[in-house]
């Protein structure tokens, strides 16, 4: 197990829109390819219920496409944020850390992986060559990290804060 304890990659996206799938492709991937302390699951977007699953690990991994930003991809510090109306889905990963944190006492690590993606068409259920190329990248990058405890080499960019949340699932065509 790595120095981030038990992991939680948290993928969000419509694998019928697209690129919009990254997200659920690459926990797909780790689900196929297990790594030792990592739990993969994905959902069409966060929820409540997302906190009860930050609690049961170290870190958390919020994976979502992007439509711009660096290639493959951005890894940023997640810092929670209240939500601005508390709903029983949809939720921004800053509201659902805080939730965590709030109402369960988590006090682990959590991350922004924004996988970049190209193409957002509806009832399209293939991901486009630029956002597959990007995919294998990160699934190459994050499985090394991982599995030699250095998440932390990934951090491309300064904490991702509420004002910027539309750095993935809220700029990957979420409407």
């Amino acid at each position: 197990m790595s120095d981030a304890g038990k992991i939680l990659l948290l993928a969000i996206g419509n694998p019928a829109r697209g690129d919009d799938g990254l997200g659920p492709a690459l926990a797909d991937h780790f689900e196929r390819s297990p790594i030792d302390g990592l739990t993969a699951m994905w959902n069409y977007q966060a929820s409540v219920e997302n906190a009860a699953d930050l609690a049961e690990h170290d870190t958390v991994i919020f994976v979502d496409a992007s439509l711009s930003g660096p290639t493959p991809f951005s890894f940023q510090h997640l810092h929670a944020r209240s939500a601005e109306s508390l709903s029983s889905h949809d939720l921004a990963p800053e509201a659902v850390v805080d939730l965590a944190r709030q109402t369960l006492g988590w006090r682990g690590r959590a991350y922004l992986l924004a996988i970049r993606g190209h193409e957002f068409e509806a009832f399209v259920e293939t991901l486009s060559v630029h956002a597959r190329s990007n995919l294998q990248m990160t699934i190459h990058q994050l499985s090394a990290c991982i599995a030699s405890g250095t998440l932390e080499s990934l951090v491309t960019d300064a904490p991702t804060h509420h004002s910027d949340r539309h750095g993935a699932s809220w700029l990957n065509a979420n409407t």
